[in-house]
């Protein structure tokens, strides 16, 4: 006499899991690269905005007839 019996897969071993893991890496992989993307672009505004005050900066001293002061 022999005894049928199933066991059914942890949950690890399911195609569910593996979809999930996939799903769940390329959410981690899109959100650092938002986050670079959001830190890049922060960057380039602040420099944008150093260059546009030194430029208006000296280019309102060329209008007064003084010369541009320097950093040193």
């Amino acid at each position: 006499m022999t005894l049928d019996f199933f066991i059914p897969p942890s949950c690890v071993q399911t195609g569910w899991f593996f979809v999930v893991c996939v799903a769940g890496a390329g959410a981690l992989i899109w959100c650092v690269a938002w986050l670079r993307v959001r830190q890049v672009a922060t960057r380039m505004r602040r420099l944008h905005e150093q260059r546009m005050a030194m430029e208006s900066g000296s280019n309102q001293s060329a209008a007064s007839g003084r010369p541009a002061e320097s950093d040193d």
